[in-house]
């Protein structure tokens, strides 16, 4: 990448996002005066992604999503929210937020859990900054989603990736959406791998800010990492662009509002109940519904957590105070989430696709045949079958959670308990309810047991044993902040140290004194450990540091000066690493993190990458999974599924060469790629007739330029005679 074209696009990219968190800052000083220090700082970042959400929606939404239009209702939004800001202006006299001072050991040993944990993220970013974005979730539709906003410069439309029951294309968008900022200004995905480590770190900012009123952020953020630290989100989210991390930051910086906006009321010397919005305050009511609202517009395993969120605080409510109460969280909520389930009202006519009926009535919905990436299960539906427990079910979370596994659910557990039993407040117990209800939504989540047998259904409960973070986060985070827990220094200090023992135990590649326990020895590459180190520090280290000094008046100047250091150095190094990723992406066969059609595709990913301005038409399931890599190196190639469209947002294989041959036509695809579909387990007579290889090859029209390990290229050079197909 030239420096010309990088420094435009940061340019583009911080005349987005400054003007919006500007507003942001304006915005809280209203929502929640009293409030200063991480607290603040995390209502900011929830404002300002917020905002940066609906700027994004309304100009897409009319096909304007370039950065010009961005850029200017990014400056639109910001001038007016400041100026109605002003107008309003904040409340002087607002009661502080407590913060009951901690030590700087207890402060410094929480600082060292993040850095563990950073580290170990870090080191999975740094590999993807170098090889690229390979996880299945990732190149089959977060991706391709977020690409396609950039490429049509409209969001709204679905993007059909493939022709599953699962209709992808439904999904909340949030993540994706975000990530298509990056596309947008840098005109490549380089951001796209480091967004879930900054997720994480703001998930542990959001912990810090739930402790602090009790003087337990410490043990909170170490509780988190060690959450952060295992298999079940290692694996899946540093470096690539699933979207558990940033719904995750969502629900727990909803649940900080909640708690500081309590104990602000709570250290007020007004009687409850004596004034609206008393149990919380408008502003946090307003801060966690928005929070919640990005959480469910992200990922559909957080609309269970969410509605228990929800319950709890119109529960919370005070007498006479539910209606109102309710109508600013649905408001709220539904300003971060409702584009995405008001868009499948319209294209479908039901905002849960998902949902075939209603009781008794019947919902509309797309009909898809029954092709399924595994067979739908649910881990409700073995909880009696031991043999899958024993064989399927313990392994599977030994995996997931390390060998120190029990010790984690035991931690889990007994934080449950005791913020249900011996929580401080009302809230905490309220909320020590939710997690472990939202543990049980767990259970009967579609898709957590997916594969219902052998090696599909082990495989299906690993993958997505991160499902059930949201009740374990919840948990994790509540526990601590119980008297038990806090009543004295010694037992905040043994609290801490044991849960950094199981940290450290969590998140080390080899741990020989006790039997090598380890839950990701190939996530921790030597050569990348100084980068991972810097980055790391500058994630946790750097801001806090820079918050300690600005925090001291007569440092100020000095706070001031290391920021600008930081952000010509910042620049400077982004800008190698930019130039270097755009280089060396998907450009090298890898043997990181092992995928079975990592082989396969590496001479069609060297094929496609230095393709721009393809039209490239996919049929099958193989290259349904990794279709990102087909987008070339400059995202500028567009890849179509060849399916039929029909009404209710349906997508179904086209069955018929004559069907086929004019949807090619209709696409005017200048590239076919035609696949296999044995690599999951599909329902085998839905797809047996499907034959898109005898349907197409030997035509004048297209020729074959590439043939690897199953899968076929062919160049599309004019129009496909649908009359010459063989009689069927």
């Amino acid at each position: 990448m030239s420096f010309t074209r990088f420094l435009l696009g940061v340019v583009e990219l911080a005349a987005i996002l400054l003007p919006l968190y500007a507003a942001a800052i304006s915005l809280r000083q209203v929502l929640v005066p009293g409030w200063n220090g991480a607290a603040s700082r995390l209502a900011e970042i929830v404002l300002a992604i917020s905002g940066l959400i609906l700027v994004a929606q309304l100009v897409g939404v009319v096909g304007l999503y370039r950065p010009g239009f961005v850029i200017a209702g990014a400056l639109i939004a910001s001038a007016a929210t400041i100026l109605l800001c002003r107008r309003y202006g904040a409340d002087r006299d607002a009661t502080p937020l407590p913060a009951p001072p901690v030590s700087h050991l207890a402060f410094g040993l929480a600082i060292a859990g993040a850095m563990v944990v950073t580290y170990q993220w870090a080191n999975s970013t740094q590999i993807a900054l170098d090889i690229g974005m390979y996880l299945p979730n990732t190149t089959w539709h977060n991706a391709p989603f977020a690409a396609r906003f950039v490429q049509e410069a409209q969001i709204g439309l679905p993007h059909y990736t493939d022709i599953f029951r699962l209709t992808v294309w439904f999904y909340p968008q949030n993540s994706e959406l975000l990530h298509s900022v990056g596309i947008l200004t840098l005109s490549n995905d380089v951001l796209s791998p480091l967004l879930n480590i900054g997720w994480m770190v703001l998930a542990l900012l959001a912990g810090w800010v739930i402790g602090r009123p009790y003087g337990v952020g410490p043990a909170v953020v170490v509780a988190l990492a060690i959450m952060f630290g295992t298999e079940m989100l290692v694996y899946y989210e540093p470096g690539d662009a699933k979207n558990d991390m940033i719904a995750l930051f969502g629900m727990l910086a909803a649940v900080a509002f909640l708690i500081n906006g309590e104990a602000q009321r709570r250290a007020s010397d007004e009687t409850e109940g004596s004034r609206p919005w008393d149990r919380f305050g408008l502003g946090p009511l307003i801060l966690a519904a928005l929070a919640s609202g990005i959480a469910i517009g992200t990922r559909l395993n957080f609309l269970v957590p969410v509605l228990l969120l929800t319950l709890a605080v119109i529960y919370l409510s005070f007498p006479g105070q539910r209606l109102r109460t309710t109508g600013v969280w649905i408001a709220g909520l539904t300003l971060t989430s409702g584009f995405w389930f008001l868009r499948n009202l319209v294209i479908v006519g039901n905002p849960l696709p998902w949902a075939k009926s209603l009781g008794p009535i019947t919902l509309p919905h797309p009909d898809q045949m029954p092709i399924d990436v595994r067979e739908p299960g649910t881990v409700a539906e073995f909880l009696t079958n031991f043999k899958v427990i024993d064989k399927i079910f313990v392994p599977g979370i030994r995996d997931n959670l390390g060998d120190l596994w029990l010790l984690v659910i035991a931690a889990v557990v007994i934080f449950a308990v005791v913020a249900i039993v011996k929580g401080q407040t009302r809230t905490i117990r309220t909320l020590g309810v939710v997690s472990v209800l939202a543990f049980i939504g767990y259970l009967v989540t579609p898709l957590t047991a997916a594969g219902r047998s052998g090696g599909a259904l082990s495989t299906g409960f690993e993958a997505n044993m991160r499902y059930v973070a949201p009740a374990m986060a919840l948990a994790l985070v509540l526990g601590p902040l119980s008297p038990i827990f806090r009543s004295s220094q010694r037992r905040r200090r043994i609290l801490l140290v044991v849960l950094l023992v199981i940290l450290l135990f969590t998140v080390w590649p080899s741990a020989p004194l006790i039997g090598g326990i380890a839950t990701s020895p190939e996530a921790m590459r030597a050569d990348y450990a100084l980068l991972a180190l810097v980055l790391a520090a500058a994630l946790v280290i750097l801001p806090v540091g820079l918050a300690e000094l600005w925090n001291r008046q007569h440092l100020r100047p000095l706070a001031i000066s290391l920021s600008v250091l930081a952000g010509i150095g910042l620049f400077a190094f982004s800008y190698a690493r930019t130039d270097n990723y755009e280089k060396v992406r998907y450009a090298e066969p890898t043997t990181w993190r092992t995928d079975p059609l990592r082989e396969d595709f590496q001479p069609l990913i060297q094929w496609f990458r230095p393709l721009t301005d393809q039209r490239i038409g996919i049929v099958g399931s193989a290259i349904s999974f990794k279709q990102y890599f087909l987008y070339g190196k400059e995202l500028s190639n567009r890849v179509y599924y060849v399916g039929q469209p029909a009404a209710c947002g349906v997508y179904r294989p086209v069955q018929t060469c004559v069907g086929f041959r004019r949807r090619v036509n209709e696409l005017d695809l200048d590239l076919l790629v035609i696949s296999r579909y044995t690599t999951v387990p599909l329902k085998r007579p839905a797809v047996a007739r499907l034959d898109e290889k005898a349907w197409i090859l030997g035509t004048p029209q297209t020729q074959v330029v590439l043939q690897s390990n199953g899968f076929n290229v062919l160049e599309v050079n004019g129009r496909l005679d649908p009359n010459t197909c063989p009689v069927e």
